[in-house]
């Protein structure tokens, strides 16, 4: 059985740590009840493995990519992208989906890779690595530029996919809702203006590009 980090569980923090940040009314530790996350996190996904001689054979579609894996099922998506395909750009902040630190994109939906089983990915994975190039940037990578959005930048990664999967469902979000889907994302340097205006320039961008 997969143990996880310093032999600590996700759910062994969450049960503690997690449940008194989410019944604090500080907002920092507010994730909305609405959020995907939690929605997500309670469903049981299929389980795409097969039996190889060597073990668990895990299938799974990474930035466009096949891979075939012998891992167990329980590892969590975020340390099989970093730990097992290098995508470092997928960043471990709490490891108990407080932060949004660890955000990637499983069949377009937004998802907290530290809290997914690898066992349970439901569809194609998509990471700050595939979301755009250096040469053709997404709209909002594109936008993060323009308004200098990174201090320390460690947090960025997910912060932008989480922007991204918002104006894939709703292009032209207003503060509410740029808020609302971001409330889970938290910036240590406090970036937030810089954020909004950034979800809202993209947004402008692929509006014009959909003309």
């Amino acid at each position: 059985m997969w143990r996880g980090r310093d032999a600590l569980t996700a759910e062994a923090l969450y049960s503690t740590w997690g449940a008194a940040c989410r019944a604090s009314a500080h907002p920092l530790f507010h994730v909305s009840s609405r959020h995907p996350f939690w929605k997500m996190r309670h469903h049981r996904l299929p389980r795409m493995t097969t039996i190889s001689d060597r073990g668990l054979r895990m299938k799974l579609t990474v930035d466009g990519t096949d891979h075939e894996l012998d891992i167990e099922t329980e590892m969590p998506l975020l340390w099989v992208l970093r730990d097992e395909l290098g995508l470092t750009g997928v960043k471990y902040g709490c490891g108990i989906a407080q932060c949004g630190a660890c955000t990637v994109h499983i069949d377009g939906q937004a998802v907290r890779s530290c809290q997914v089983a690898a066992g349970d990915v439901w569809g194609p994975v998509t990471t700050i690595h595939g979301l755009g190039t250096p040469e053709t940037l997404h709209a909002v990578q594109a936008a993060w530029i323009t308004h200098q959005v990174a201090q320390c930048g460690y947090c960025q990664s997910g912060q932008i996919m989480q922007a991204a999967a918002l104006l894939a469902t709703t292009p032209a979000p207003d503060d509410a809702d740029i808020d609302d889907a971001m409330s889970g994302n938290l910036c240590r340097c406090g970036t937030y203006p810089r954020i909004r205006a950034a979800v809202k320039t993209a947004a402008a961008t692929l509006a014009e590009a959909s003309k």
